[in-house]
């Protein structure tokens, strides 16, 4: 953690936690139990019946939750690999387990489905505590606060942190897209969310407000965790890279100063410490009470917005590609002259754009530069404009490599993407 060096592989795992003491649980074909130092294996589980995408350890390493596609959380013995209890079913099609989340004190098991529903579960007896709807669109994630009096989930409109076992909802974060992931910070204060924009985000856990958005990465971003003291942040991205962050002010001092052959200017205390001016040469090592950084003016129509296209605004039909594959739930980004586009379809699969755009005047004009490669170059152009929490779009045009833009149908689907309905602003 401290240098980046690896210390031991796991072939053929697609999930992993801590077990009990000086352990490893990986999943595969199977649960394993590794030797956390030398990587041998100590035990393997059986198999659960149908696929296994996920599992968790509870905190004395007793038990382990499984979940797949078979729509249930599934409680093994961690000794005996006896199955203890089955836990949830499935509302409908596509609504297996996604994530579950063992409380601190190992008697109750959360789980939250890919349609967001989410559960509470009584481990010993089986008994459901708590069931509702978390998000209006698909789920990715849900975690424990450390003293189990709060629960955090995530999905396609944000993160919400909600009370425990009354199922009231405390704070909602719902201005930065799609959220892949949430986790807790030890004293429970702040959560961290990993964004499908890019970028990873520290948020006061009660009342919503966002301290700190931290850039960096160009692709969507996976996982993310607090080390055990809060003072580092750990966060994985689609194209493999985990980024390690410091969060202690007096460590992000010492930092910058280490790598700065002069002091730093009052701007750059503002843009990367957050302060409006320097703390004196030297630093005291003092906490320093941060400020909300200031809200940037609006000169255009950057920010983050969601819309959902259904089957009837599509008189047309995209290239080679069914009709289902054309609708859904959208999330759209626009930052720095870069545009990213996030497609969630109603048989769950996801697709991805990307490109630059220019703005002049009251015309926007985006160009895909990472998506479909036939349609690499391709241009859709048009007159934007902004309501007090929607962004409208007009007169769609486009252009494009010969099949792509060239395709009347494409420009029928790009036209009712950005025009059928208005783009809702969630940041």
């Amino acid at each position: 953690a401290s240098t980046g060096d690896r210390m031991a592989g796991y072939p053929d795992a697609w999930s992993s936690t801590f077990g009990a003491s000086g352990t490893i649980l990986t999943l595969g074909r199977r649960v394993r139990v590794v030797d956390a130092g030398s990587g041998e294996r100590i035990d393997a589980i059986a198999r659960n019946r149908g696929g296994l995408w996920g599992l968790a350890a509870s905190p004395d390493g007793r038990r382990i939750a499984v979940y797949g596609d078979t729509g249930l959380a599934t409680i093994l013995d961690a000794a005996s690999h006896e199955v203890l209890e089955r836990l949830g079913e499935p509302t409908g099609p596509y609504d297996d387990m996604v994530d579950v989340a063992f409380a601190p004190e190992g008697r109750r098991l959360a789980g939250i489905s890919g349609l967001a529903t989410f559960y509470l579960w009584d481990v010993g007896t089986g008994e459901e505590l708590l069931r509702f709807q978390a998000h209006t669109g698909l789920a990715s994630a849900v975690a424990f606060s450390p003293d189990g009096t709060m629960l955090a989930t995530a999905g396609g409109d944000g993160a919400s942190v909600w009370s425990v076992p009354s199922g009231e909802l405390l704070a909602s974060m719902s201005d930065a897209g799609r959220i892949a992931d949430v986790v807790f910070r030890h004293d429970g204060e702040m959560i961290a969310t990993a964004g499908d924009d890019g970028v990873t985000r520290v948020w006061e856990a009660r009342t919503g407000r966002q301290v700190v958005a931290l850039g960096g990465s160009s692709t969507g971003m996976t996982r993310v965790a607090f080390s055990p003291d809060g003072r580092r942040l750990a966060a994985s991205d689609v194209d493999g890279t985990i980024r390690v962050y410091a969060l202690g002010l007096p460590e992000l001092i010492r930092l910058a100063r280490s790598r700065l052959t002069r002091g730093l200017t009052d701007d750059e205390c503002l843009r990367y410490l957050h302060l409006a001016a320097c703390p004196p040469a030297g630093g005291t090592g003092e906490a320093i009470e941060v400020p909300p950084p200031p809200t940037p003016s609006a000169t255009g129509p950057e920010g983050a917005y969601l819309t959902t296209i259904r089957a009837g605004d599509l008189p047309g039909r995209f290239p080679s590609r069914p009709m289902e594959r054309t609708t859904g739930s959208f999330t759209w980004s626009l930052s720095a002259g870069t545009w990213r586009m996030h497609q969630e379809m109603p048989d769950g699969s996801e697709d991805d754009w990307s490109g630059s755009y220019v703005i002049s005047g009251d015309r926007i004009g985006l160009t895909l530069e990472e998506g479909d490669p036939a349609c690499f170059g391709t241009t859709v152009s048009g007159a934007w404009s902004l309501g007090a929490s929607t962004l409208s779009l007009a007169e769609i045009a486009v252009d494009g490599p010969a099949g792509c833009g060239d395709d009347p149908r494409l420009t029928t689907w790009f036209r009712a993407l950005f025009q059928a309905r208005p783009w809702l602003r969630v940041s």
